[in-house]
C-alpha cells in the first residue's frame, strides 16, 4: 500500500503547487492541523487557524479549537482555483484533473487512478470540497465526495453494471430492430434501482425489460445484476452510460513545448510528454535558450526543436504528436525544422489563445493553416488545453526555480532581514531578480511578509 498522506498534501502536491506554499510562522507548540488532523512539532513551519462567520463547515474540519493549520490546507484554501476551476477534480500525486463534464467523470468512476488518489464532486458552484474528500488507497473499493457526503462504489460492479445495461438494450434491439427503445442507456440502471420494489409494468422502461426476460430468460442475470448496486453505485454508472462516453484505443506519446522567459531575458523551453495513461514525468526536459535567440520565441522554438531532434537515439522515444504554445507560423517554423533533420512520421498542432484570451475561445492550428474543428469543451478539446496548461506551469515553475538560483547568489544574500521564505515571496510576486531592484518601498511593502522597515532596507540596498 502506498505511504499514508493527508487530502490537502496530495492535492497541492498534485495541482503542482508544492514549490508555492504560503511563507506561514513557525509553530510555538507540537500539535496538529485543526483542518486536516496532520501532526507538527514546535517550529515547523505552520499558518494561523482562523475560521471566519462565513466558514459554516466547522463539522468537517478536525479541531476547529487548533492554534494552527498546515500549509497545505492554508494553500488549498486561499486557492480560489480550487473553487471555480477545480472545484470537481480527480486528483493523484502526479496531476489534478478537473471533472466538470460528465463524460469525464465517467471516464474515472470507471477507470480510477493508480492509488493514492482523491476524487470529489461539487453540487454548487462556492463548495469548497478539495480539503475535506477522502484519500484512496485501493481501485477496487472508491470512496468519493459528492458536495457534503462521501460515497463509497465497487468499481468492478461499475463494469458490471456497464455490461448488464448494453446487454439488455442489445437484447431489445435484436427484438424490436424498427421500435428499439429511444431513452438514453443512461438512464436505465437508474430506473431500476429507483424503482427497486416497485411492481413492473408502471414504466415503459419495466415493460420492455420485462418483455426481454420473458422471452430471453438468460437477460435475468443482467437484471439482477442492476437491482444489486447501491444507490451509489447506480449514480455512478448514470456517467459511465453517458452517450457521449467513448473509450479510446492506446495512444502514443505526446510532447508538448513552451517558452519562458523574464522580459526576454534568460528564457527556457520546457517539453513535457503524455502517454495513454497520462503524464510521463521522467520524459520531461528543459532546455536553456541561447543569448541569441532569447526573447524571440519562434528563434526559441526551432532551437529547442533542433537541440530534442538532434540528440543520439532520439528515435527510441519519438513522439507520434508534437502539440506548440503558439500559432500556424511557429508550426510551420518547426516542421522546416524537422523536415531538415528529416524526421518523418511526426504530426504537429498549435494552440493559441482565442478572443479576449478566454480559455474556451483557444484557437487550434493544424499544418494545413485551418483551425481544427472540434467542439468547444470536448474531451479532445479539454485534453488539449489540459497538455498546453501543464506545459505553461512546467516551464513557469523550472524558470522561477532557475531566477530564485541566481537571486540566491545575488545580494539579497547580505540583507540579514531577507531569508529564503522571504526571497521566495518577492520573486513570485515581482517574477524576476530585476524587477525587485526595480521596485519601490511602496510596492515591496505589497509582498506578504514585507514591512516598511524591511522594504526600506532592501530599496537602500540596491540604490
Amino acid at each position: 500500500m502506498p505511504d499514508l498522506i493527508y487530502p490537502s498534501e496530495l492535492v497541492i502536491k498534485g495541482a503542482g503547487l508544492a514549490d508555492s506554499l504560503p511563507q506561514g510562522v513557525e509553530a510555538e507548540t507540537t500539535g496538529h492541523c485543526g483542518i486536516c488532523g496532520k501532526p507538527h512539532d514546535e517550529g515547523d513551519m505552520v499558518d494561523f487557524l482562523m475560521l471566519t462567520k462565513s466558514f459554516t463547515v466547522e463539522n468537517a474540519i478536525f479541531d476547529p479549537h487548533a492554534p494552527y493549520r498546515c500549509l497545505h490546507c492554508a494553500a488549498i484554501m486561499d486557492e480560489k482555483e480550487f473553487i471555480f476551476r477545480w472545484g470537481s477534480a480527480v486528483v493523484t500525486a502526479d496531476g489534478l484533473y478537473p471533472c466538470l463534464k460528465r463524460v469525464h467523470r465517467g471516464y474515472w468512476f470507471l477507470n480510477p487512478p493508480e492509488p493514492p488518489f482523491t476524487f470529489y464532486l461539487q453540487v454548487s458552484k462556492s463548495q469548497h470540497v478539495a480539503w475535506r474528500s477522502p484519500v484512496n488507497y485501493s481501485k477496487d473499493v472508491v470512496f468519493f465526495r459528492l458536495g457534503e457526503d462521501v460515497h463509497k462504489i465497487r468499481t468492478q460492479k461499475i463494469q458490471d453494471g456497464l455490461e448488464a445495461t448494453i446487454s439488455l438494450i442489445e437484447a431489445h434491439k435484436a427484438l424490436h430492430a424498427k421500435k428499439a427503445i429511444k431513452r438514453k442507456p443512461m438512464h436505465t440502471a437508474l430506473s431500476f434501482c429507483d424503482m427497486k420494489g416497485q411492481r413492473v409494468g408502471q414504466s415503459e422502461l419495466y415493460q420492455w425489460v420485462n418483455e426481454v426476460v420473458e422471452l430471453m430468460p438468460e437477460m435475468q442475470a443482467h437484471v439482477k445484476q442492476l437491482l444489486s448496486l447501491t444507490s451509489s453505485e447506480a449514480y455512478a454508472l448514470d456517467f459511465v452510460l453517458t452517450e457521449n462516453l467513448e473509450l479510446k484505443e492506446t495512444i502514443d506519446l505526446i510532447e508538448s513545448y513552451d517558452i519562458s522567459h523574464f522580459s526576454g531575458k534568460k528564457a527556457l523551453a520546457g517539453q513535457i510528454t503524455y502517454n495513454h495513461t497520462g503524464k510521463v514525468k521522467d520524459l520531461y526536459r528543459t532546455y536553456n535558450i541561447s543569448k541569441k535567440n532569447s526573447g524571440n520565441d519562434i528563434g526559441s522554438m526551432e532551437e529547442v526543436i533542433k537541440r530534442r531532434f538532434s540528440k543520439k537515439g532520439s528515435e527510441l522515444t519519438q513522439p507520434s504528436l508534437i502539440l506548440i504554445d503558439g500559432n500556424y507560423t511557429h508550426l510551420k517554423a518547426v516542421r522546416k525544422v524537422l523536415d531538415r533533420l528529416s524526421v518523418e512520421g511526426l504530426s504537429l498542432l498549435a494552440i493559441s489563445k482565442g478572443a479576449r484570451r478566454k480559455p474556451e475561445m483557444d484557437l487550434i492550428h493544424t499544418e494545413t493553416g485551418k483551425k481544427l474543428s472540434l467542439r468547444k469543451n470536448s474531451p479532445e478539446f479539454l485534453f488539449i488545453q489540459e497538455i498546453r496548461d501543464e506545459t505553461h506551469r512546467f516551464s513557469i515553475s523550472k524558470q522561477r526555480k532557475k531566477e530564485l538560483k541566481g537571486a540566491s547568489k545575488s545580494s539579497l544574500d547580505s540583507i540579514e532581514s531577507v531569508g529564503i521564505e522571504r526571497k521566495r515571496a518577492l520573486l513570485r510576486f515581482f517574477g524576476s531578480f530585476d524587477q525587485i531592484t526595480k521596485a519601490s518601498p511602496k510596492d515591496l511593502m505589497k509582498v506578504t511578509g514585507v514591512g516598511k522597515k524591511t522594504a526600506d532596507i532592501i530599496f537602500r540596498n540596491f540604490h
